[in-house]
């Protein structure tokens, strides 16, 4: 009988070797394996240290790869890198080396969960006891090929209790603070996987909006990621700065500014600078380009809290049925943020012939955002040219709000600032089509 546990030391040499070729190859290799599945001790520290190194912006090769083994103390692992680098020849078949090192990582645990049932069940312990905990052990296995666990009554309950608890030492507020109270109390923050559409007319406030929560976010130490396809970077950046500096836009735009503002535009030029924010203002992304730099982003860092997509629309069809790529890109989305566990505000365009209050039947060119929406938030000012003026409310409608209700709150507007603020005005619904009217609680 072969009591040598399940592995396959080519395909652990296959997956290193494919990173020593082509360093990208840890993109792919970070979303499918973790050091633990490697058999091989020293494997798992070369793939350790190789992660480490990406995650540092260093190159992964011989000489980057031997100064961190021999700093760790890890000397020994030097010649293998070496010699895995002679033989290595390509990375055609590294999700495959992948899927069999993640494969037979499954059979060695398989083995180590009968060889602790069999100890617990000799040692007299408690039958159900041992046979729950066996069980547990082998359903967390089939989590790693993508497939869900099924829980019993005794996981949902203790889970149940954990959020419980949770919640309670959070305030109430189950998911990530917006810094729109509104948006807090309806959802009780944004919640891993969570897709919120952000919808308005052209020149509405929707890319202000996202941008508000997203400065919130990065001052609070969130890694967000915003692909910009209609505002170049240095925009972006005036208009974070313009808020969290609370300095004016057009002061900005002109850089005419004092001593004071100057000096708060640099403490938030410092902000921005320490924190985790990374904008892609690349025009003509495609979904599968979306989908691989958010990929990287979150294999680099392993963590990704907010996505911001300006806007769907944008987004690079090839076929001239535009309705049904936006569909497909719209699910799609909703996948991305469920994979990688973070919630995403996708900003889309409603008709520029809608007329009134807007709703879902509104939204451009695709119905699917309705579907695949969590939370659909559409934003209206009761202007002529339905933009936000100076000194204007406007509406933010909760259109859908899948665990929660829907209703209309009132925003104030502070565009010299580039932002909008929460105001306690109630919405009243409108006498005539198309106007609304707010009086102040109280």
């Amino acid at each position: 009988m072969n009591n040598i546990p399940p592995h396959s030391i080519q395909a652990e040499q296959g997956i290193l070797g494919a990173i020593l070729i082509e360093a990208q190859s840890i993109e792919v290799a970070a979303h499918m394996v973790e050091a633990k599945h490697f058999y091989n001790a020293m494997h798992s520290d070369i793939y350790q240290t190789m992660r480490e190194l990406y995650k540092s912006n260093k190159p992964i090769d011989l000489v980057t790869m031997s100064d961190l083994l021999e700093k760790k103390g890890i000397q020994d692992a030097i010649a293998v890198v070496a010699d895995i680098m002679r033989n290595a020849s390509s990375t055609a078949s590294l999700k495959t080396h992948c899927e069999i090192v993640v494969d037979k990582w499954k059979g060695r645990e398989l083995i180590g969960a009968a060889h602790e049932l069999m100890e617990s069940v000799y040692g007299g312990n408690d039958y159900d006891a041992a046979r729950h905990s066996t069980f547990k052990s082998l359903e967390a296995l089939t989590a790693v090929g993508g497939e869900e666990v099924i829980h019993d009554g005794f996981d949902l309950a203790e889970s149940f209790t954990e959020e419980l608890e949770r919640i309670m030492s959070a305030g109430g507020m189950t998911g990530l603070t917006t810094g729109d109270e509104h948006i807090d109390y309806v959802t009780g923050g944004f919640q891993p996987g969570d897709y919120i559409t952000m919808a308005a007319r052209s020149g509405g406030g929707k890319t202000t909006r996202a941008l508000n929560i997203m400065a919130h976010m990065i001052q609070n130490g969130k890694r967000c990621l915003m692909f910009s396809m209609e505002m170049k970077k240095q925009r972006v950046m005036m208009k974070l700065a313009s808020e969290i500096a609370s300095v004016e836009f057009d002061k900005i735009k002109k850089a005419e500014m004092d001593d004071f503002e100057w000096h708060k535009i640099g403490r938030a030029v410092k902000t921005v600078k320490e924190s985790k924010i990374h904008v892609d203002d690349s025009s003509g992304l495609s979904i599968a380009d979306i989908e691989r730099k958010a990929r990287r982003l979150k294999a680099k860092y392993g963590e990704l809290d907010l996505i911001i997509i300006d806007y769907i629309q944008r987004i690079k069809h090839d076929s001239a049925n535009k309705y049904s790529e936006l569909s497909d890109a719209s699910n799609r989305l909703k996948d991305l943020f469920m994979e990688l566990n973070c919630s995403g505000i996708v900003l889309a365009q409603l008709k520029k012939n809608s007329m009134g209050l807007p709703n879902a039947s509104d939204l451009r060119e695709t119905g699917s955002i309705e579907n695949d929406s969590d939370v659909i938030i559409f934003l209206h000012t009761d202007s002529e040219d339905r933009k936000p003026k100076k000194g204007m409310l406007t509406c933010e409608i909760f259109n859908k709000v899948r665990y929660g209700e829907t209703c209309v709150k009132m925003l104030t507007n502070e565009l010299q600032y580039q932002r909008f603020k929460c105001t306690d005005q109630e919405y009243h619904a409108p006498e005539e089509e198309g106007k609304f009217s707010y009086k102040s609680k109280g």
